[in-house]
């Protein structure tokens, strides 16, 4: 079986042709289903090293996908890549694209030498900050016949260390988000000259978001009820006939989160009644809390040891985020590794300038390389020992059971 160093030396190759041209992702930041430079650049990475590319994969402009290997189990690694507005890559999805990359062209180089059965695939995943390119692709097929999917995510130095002494986590707690768009609709007219023609749409969203607000005292600590108002009045001199409100719920677990969301729609649909508006609720994204998978998690954590690199095998909180990968866990055997940067300012977490600036330097990039390898060991893995597949099988069942 290939060695950890074997590995290291087709990633070192890849590295020389092609980190330049990684970078191009943290330079050009893109917001979800318009990452074209992001698309084009990986795609073109592939191509310069032998793959036949299928750009636009699936129906969606930004996705594409490329394959190696014609028969044994089959292991996906999801690249993503989709940007923040006006903060750029504060969620560090550029190196998410690297680690994933890396993995697929060692793993694949890997295979090719040895002859060892195992297919892989790399999968471009946009849209994961907004819309869940992953539930598209859920949908549309893409992750049919896999036997398991992998990828990492980054996190700040400071997170897992000052708490546990690690630089990472194979597993993380990732809660379930339920996404709402709630427009008001009223009647417009003047505030100072006949307001009683009028039926005031942000006195609907003042009426519903005070509601939320009493709520917070009965939730649960592990539960959050966030808003962004979309569409409001601009001008002082006219009763508001139209507003829209954007609402997430977030918990631990799906059961739970629909008895929140029914408890949130009760809040709004009150301020409607208050106020005599008619309130429209549209249901947006919804992400399945992320299952860990035992077997997974502890194969990557041999592996990142192997390379000095100290990492739980499970972060014992829940982590107070949301992404489309957990659906993606619910479908087959899955791993969302988290590993560490530094970051400048301290306290930070995610979705910070500080976080934006910490993704783009070399550091960060050379200790995704490293992730990258460990995803490639622990596909490997998988693809050559029965008994570890099946393990992580068994763990899948078993976590959706829970």
């Amino acid at each position: 079986m290939p060695g950890p160093e074997e590995i290291k030396s087709s990633i070192d190759a890849f590295v020389e042709k092609s980190s330049k041209r990684l970078g191009e992702i943290w330079e050009n930041p893109e917001l979800a289903y318009e990452e074209v430079i992001a698309h084009d650049t990986l795609c073109a990475i592939l191509e310069e090293n032998g793959f036949q590319v299928t750009r636009h994969a699936h129906g969606l402009d930004t996705s594409f996908e490329a394959s190696f290997g014609s028969r044994g189990r089959l292991m996906i690694f999801c690249a993503e890549y989709d940007a923040l507005p006006d903060i750029g890559h504060a969620c560090g999805h550029n190196l998410i694209g690297v680690a994933s990359m890396t993995a697929f062209l060692a793993l694949a180089s890997v295979l090719k030498a040895t002859g060892q059965p195992g297919r892989i695939k790399i999968l471009g995943t946009p849209a994961e900050e907004h819309g869940g390119g992953k539930l598209d692709l859920l949908k549309a097929g893409a992750f049919d016949g896999a036997d398991a999917a992998l990828m990492s995510h980054p996190m700040p130095h400071h997170y897992y260390h000052d708490k546990h002494g690690s630089v990472g986590a194979a597993g993380a707690r990732l809660v379930a988000k339920h996404s709402k768009l709630a427009e008001y609709k009223g009647r417009t007219a003047h505030p100072a000259a006949n307001p009683w023609d009028g039926v005031n749409a942000l006195d609907a969203v003042v009426a519903g978001y005070n509601n939320v607000s009493l709520m917070r005292q009965q939730m649960h600590p592990a539960q959050r009820v966030h808003c962004a108002i979309i569409d409001a009045p601009k001008r002082t001199n006219i009763i508001a006939g139209q507003t829209a409100v954007s609402w997430q719920c977030r918990s631990p677990k799906m059961d739970d989160l629909r008895k929140l969301t029914e408890r949130l729609c009760s809040c709004l649909h009150a301020g409607a009644l208050a106020t005599g508006c008619q309130l429209d609720l549209k249901d947006e994204s919804a992400y399945s809390d992320l299952l860990l998978n035992d077997t997974l998690c502890g194969l990557y954590q041999d592996h990142m040891a192997r390379y000095s690199q100290n990492v739980l095998k499970a972060d014992p909180e829940y982590i107070q985020a949301s992404t489309d990968f957990g659906d993606v866990s619910y479908a087959l055997p899955a791993i969302h590794a988290m590993f560490c940067i530094p970051v400048k300012e301290k306290g930070v977490v995610t979705h910070h300038w500080s976080f934006t600036e910490a993704a783009g330097t070399d550091v960060a990039f050379q200790i995704c390389l490293t992730v990258g390898k460990c995803l490639a060991l622990s596909a490997w893995d998988l693809l050559s020992d029965d008994r570890k597949y099946e393990a992580a099988v068994a763990d899948w069942k078993n976590a959706r059971c829970e």
